[in-house]
């Protein structure tokens, strides 16, 4: 199963590790367990009260653990510790070996963006999306298209927005930790870290 579990800050909320699950107990409710081996990836929002044994449970089965402040940012990422080489390192590795391979791999990320952006377009109001595909779609044009849809406040836009993009990061670390890649071996984002899931 690849199901998130959020858990986020709440004076009466406990987590504790019970075995290969957690037990989360919320002041006048019943507890609830949960099995790690059903969770994909977990979110930590604000400040929590929990045993360091349930981030351990968590990365022993090489889920990460994303900590978020109230504005969205991410805190801090906990993985696995691993001194060996992922399994895939060696052939991710062939996409920096050339000026070549670095282009090929740009024009696909390039490509797949606006692939992307296309189908947001095309969700958001098809006859926009007709407008502009009709005589060509540019990076300025989805931009212009998004900015429709923001809302008045322009700090609700960012606090929303950085959540959003801090929760894809995290689904595409633990996807990237799942296929044994290197997270940290970026084209794009060459020496930064996660620059692989930057990349995607």
């Amino acid at each position: 199963m690849d199901r998130t579990l959020y858990l986020s800050e709440n004076k009466g909320l406990r987590v504790f590790r019970d075995g290969p699950s957690i037990w989360i107990k919320e002041d006048g409710k019943a507890g609830r367990r949960i099995p790690a081996r059903l969770v994909g990836r977990v979110i930590i929002i604000g400040n929590l009260s929990f045993e360091a044994g349930v981030i351990t449970l968590f990365t022993e089965n090489d889920i990460p653990v994303t900590f978020i402040n109230h504005r969205g940012d991410v805190v801090a990422v906990v993985m696995r510790y691993n001194n060996h080489l992922p399994r895939h390192y060696e052939e991710q590795k062939v996409f920096l070996e050339t000026e070549e391979n670095i282009d090929r791999f740009k024009s696909w990320l390039y490509a797949k963006r606006k692939e992307i952006q296309i189908n947001v377009v095309k969700r958001l109001s098809k006859r926009v999306a007709g407008m502009f595909l009709a005589k060509g779609f540019r990076e300025k044009d989805y931009r212009r298209i998004v900015e429709g849809f923001k809302p008045v406040v322009d700090e609700q836009w960012k606090v929303v927005s950085r959540m959003i993009n801090n929760l894809f990061r995290e689904m595409i670390i633990g996807c990237i930790a799942k296929a044994d890649l290197d997270p940290h071996l970026g084209v794009l984002h060459r020496r930064h870290n996660f620059g692989l899931a930057l990349d995607i």
